[in-house]
């Protein structure tokens, strides 16, 4: 590529694929060294995936924190074991308590 070629800001999926589509073209007229063509594809799939990776990160960090605004979920795991058995109801030995 000349190195008066401008650089380009890429920062969603969509600048991705102007960038593909437009390094195809150069490719398929000569304009580009396939080699070249090659290496911007690669460069371009490494930063898509950091983009996803980025934009995960965001959603994620926006689910939490909605959720630590409110009780966190208690999962089973916590409780002792014998309190799973007991209902409350000081029915021992009742065969229905346990289920």
């Amino acid at each position: 590529m000349p190195q008066d070629t401008p650089a380009r800001h890429i920062k969603t999926a969509v600048d991705v694929i102007a960038l593909l589509s437009e390094t195809i073209n150069h490719v398929r007229t000569g304009a580009v060294d396939p080699k070249v063509g090659n290496c911007i594809g690669y460069l371009a799939g490494i930063v898509l995936k950091a983009t996803q990776q980025g934009e995960l990160e965001e959603r994620l960090a926006a689910l939490e924190g909605i959720v630590s605004g409110q009780n966190p979920a208690r999962s089973i795991l916590d409780d002792d074991p014998e309190d799973l058995l007991d209902d409350g109801n000081d029915n021992e030995g009742d065969e229905r308590a346990i289920a």
